[in-house]
């Protein structure tokens, strides 16, 4: 008889913790689920107090943070969006884009150095897309860098025939007009 109650008692207590496992994996989904409602809302109503609802709900999710960050440079909090954008970065860091958000912002923060570091980053994630080697190339070539811009740039050309255009364009003008340098 007491083989039978200590089997049913660890039935029970197993049933249990399998319940408050369920409880908490449904707790987790829909705080998730309500962030990411939020996340839509605030980008759809540019409504900042959405995005910081987000955040505060669910802290791991790279999005909201990028969200966030965005209100704030659009508002001239540079700083702030910064600190954002190194959060989303924290908790994804294969991303380039967040990588290249985050170039952007801090080249606009008059840290050109660090801009320039953050977007090598980026290339390492998306080494063949177009993208990344042409924002590098941009912040290279604003640092004074032409060299390595230009190859950069003339990596993002290879990449997408489509920004040859733009890229012979800008060697030109650069170049204030010289064929041989184009």
């Amino acid at each position: 008889m007491a083989k039978k109650t200590s089997k049913a008692s660890f039935r029970i207590a197993v049933s249990l913790v399998g319940m408050v496992v369920m409880a908490m994996m449904i707790w987790t989904a829909s705080r998730a689920a309500l962030a990411g409602r939020y996340t839509t809302r605030a980008i759809k109503e540019a409504n900042i107090s959405l995005s910081e609802k987000a955040v505060a709900l669910v802290e791991s999710d790279p999005d909201t943070h990028l969200v966030r960050g965005a209100f704030m440079e659009a508002n001239d909090d540079l700083a702030s969006a910064i600190v954002e954008y190194e959060r989303a970065i924290k908790l994804r860091p294969q991303d380039y884009v967040l990588w290249l958000t985050l170039a952007r912002a801090l080249e606009l923060n008059g840290e050109r150095e660090k801009g320039i570091a953050a977007a090598q980053m980026a290339v390492p994630c998306a080494p063949f897309y177009a993208q990344t080697h042409w924002q590098l190339g941009n912040l290279l070539l604003r640092g004074g860098q032409r060299d390595e811009a230009f190859n950069e740039l003339r990596l993002a050309a290879a990449s997408n025939p489509l920004m040859q255009p733009a890229v012979m364009d800008l060697v030109w003008q650069l170049s204030k007009g010289n064929a041989q340098a184009v």
